[in-house]
């Protein structure tokens, strides 16, 4: 994505900021300090950019004349504006570059990084069994919230499965699925294209009762005196779902584990850990008749590839 005479156009989002806050908030702020950036890491010229616009999407006012006016605070701090959600836009010293974001006001003090790098950012909801995955109706898909570690909520970016602009950074992503459930994601966009993989899972059918599902159960054994307490992880390969159980002492060097509650369908990977770390890795598909047995004296080991 080129740089070169961008001038970012973001939708204008709810007024106020009970996205954040959670309550309607009124008042004004203690102070906002604003760091335009690569994305990536610090602008390496910085003085030359300068805020263009800080707009109030509730009351339409232009605040960015207020940057700056507390020269102790530097040309990027602003103070005493009211809460609320704003769009800002960050200007070069030629002209030649704009880019923006969009900011929920809502605490004291707040410090906001505005990146020069924007991401597409697309989900795509895969429907997994036990033994297949295929790519579901994009149509599905409803991001319920997308807020940037700072505060920001910017779910409003997304068209359907797709959201364009997408400043980097790092969100807690909210989807709701076809069968009335939540599937919450932590999402990095650090890339020009991003691709979020969740599963929705089949077969969920009517039931009866209230209870455990799917429950999966095993053994460890050979386990070494020296990395006790050992504790196991069962986490989705395609779906977010994880699940941990501790290894409880048989003796002879054995413990056993259970994975109780409503587990979905599909395939997984356990992890056993000991004090030492990862000890056995492997993969496993739910549902399955049998217990799961992990010899500790042949162990598969996580598959750790040097870093160059």
């Amino acid at each position: 994505m080129k740089l070169i005479t961008m001038i970012i156009v973001l939708l204008a989002m709810a007024p106020c900021c009970e996205s954040q806050c959670g309550k309607r908030t009124v008042g004004k702020n203690s102070y906002l300090s604003v760091t335009p950036s690569s994305g990536l890491g610090s602008l390496p010229d910085i003085d030359s950019y300068s805020v263009k616009e800080f707009i109030n999407l509730k009351s339409k006012k232009d605040f960015s004349r207020s940057f700056g006016v507390n020269v102790k605070m530097g040309p990027f701090t602003v103070e005493h504006v009211p809460f609320g959600t704003y769009r800002i836009k960050i200007q070069s010293e030629s002209g030649s570059e704009v880019f923006g974001r969009l900011i929920d006001v809502c605490d004291q003090d707040e410090s906001v990084e505005v990146p020069n790098h924007f991401a597409q950012v697309h989900v795509v909801l895969l429907h997994t069994t036990a033994s297949s995955v295929k790519e579901t109706d994009a149509n599905l898909v409803k991001v319920v919230r997308f807020r940037n570690v700072d505060g920001t909520e910017m779910k409003s970016l997304f068209k359907g499965a797709a959201a364009d602009e997408v400043p980097y950074g790092s969100y807690d992503m909210e989807l709701l699925d076809s069968l009335g459930g939540i599937i919450k994601r932590q999402v990095d966009v650090y890339q020009e294209d991003v691709h979020i993989l969740s599963g929705i899972v089949a077969d969920y059918g009517d039931r009866v009762y209230n209870g455990p599902e799917n429950v999966v159960r095993g053994e460890v054994q050979n386990i070494p005196a020296n990395e006790r307490p050992i504790f196991v992880t069962m986490s989705g390969v395609y779906i977010s779902y994880m699940i941990n159980s501790k290894v409880s002492d048989m003796g002879n060097g054995k413990g056993s584990f259970g994975f109780i509650g409503v587990n979905p369908a599909g395939e997984f990977m356990l992890y056993t850990i000991g004090k030492s770390g990862i000890l056995d890795a492997r993969e496993f598909e739910i549902p399955r008749k049998s217990e799961i047995t992990i010899d500790l004296s042949h162990p598969n080991p996580p598959k750790i590839s040097d870093a160059p």
